[in-house]
């Protein structure tokens, strides 16, 4: 599957509007995560980078944050945080394209797990990954779409990425 993430990836240029709502919902989650990773350092071209990819940008709730839109995608991003969710993939799908996508723009950067993770201990469910090669370091989760960041296979799924 990772191969066809990453195929899919290479020749996505703007939001999907696909076959089906799963499709577009994959390319999309896939080129969010994507933009969001690439611009993680740069908070101020972020906004800009997600409008000029094709998605719907506008001024969040908060100060410095923005709502993201595109068919099947919603999402919030601020200054070191981005989060893209989905009503139609699962929890499953979300992990493996930001593994994909971590992997692809850090080769050997990406570790299992969190920075609070114990050594030795078996990592939990959306646990996600760490990019220990960047300053500050990325770490990528995932839980169930909506507001309760609980690790909930429930269909939708949620990518979150921070700079800690």
């Amino acid at each position: 599957m990772r191969q066809t993430l990453l195929l899919l990836a290479t020749f996505l240029a703007a939001p999907a509007t696909a076959q089906t709502p799963q499709d577009a919902a994959t390319a999309n989650m896939m080129l969010a995560t994507e933009i969001c990773l690439r611009h993680q350092h740069q908070d101020a071209a972020l906004p800009g980078a997600l409008q000029a990819a094709g998605f719907t940008v506008t001024p969040g709730l908060d100060q410095g944050s923005y709502d993201i839109q595109a068919p099947e995608l919603f999402g919030v991003i601020a200054p070191g945080y981005c989060t893209f969710q989905s009503q139609r993939l699962p929890i499953a799908t979300a992990e493996a394209i930001g593994l994909a996508v971590g992997e692809y723009l850090f080769p050997n950067g990406v570790q299992p797990g969190q920075p609070s993770s114990q050594a030795n201990a078996p990592r939990l469910p959306c646990e996600g990954f760490t990019v220990w090669s960047t300053r500050p370091v990325i770490t990528v989760s995932y839980a169930q779409a909506g507001n309760s960041g609980e690790c909930v296979n429930d269909g939708t799924s949620a990518i979150i990425i921070r700079l800690n």
